[in-house]
């Protein structure tokens, strides 16, 4: 169930830290160069999403879905992104230091221990 809809929408730049938008779909949004700090973006559909270059450190998109969403260069340092789906996701360049990725759908299709 989705609480909010954000279809293409573009948050291009913006400092949404600490913003809840969990369970919305966000489906083709463009939130590159946004800073996601600790955002809470579980259970999010970001499908075919533009985060490149976003600060999503620290953010929780456990169950989020990521597939086919641009994340060049985006920051997920100690993201919770367990159980996300990153299906042909494209993390060329993306810091996932820390990142917890249990049970997250890679890009290549594989599961993460």
């Amino acid at each position: 169930m989705v609480d909010s809809v954000f279809r293409g929408t573009r948050f291009y730049g913006a400092t949404l830290d600490g913003a809840n938008v969990g369970r919305s779909d966000l489906t083709e949004a463009s939130l590159c160069f946004t800073s996601l700090r600790q955002a809470i973006l579980d259970n999010t559909i970001l499908c075919r999403a533009s985060l490149i270059c976003a600060d999503l450190s620290y953010a929780n998109l456990s169950y989020a879905d990521l597939t086919d969403a641009c994340l060049k260069k985006a920051n997920l340092t100690g993201a919770n992104l367990k159980g996300a789906n990153l299906t042909g996701a494209n993390l060329k360049g993306a810091i996932l230091k820390g990142a917890k990725l249990a049970g997250a759908i890679m890009p290549d299709g594989s599961i993460h221990d």
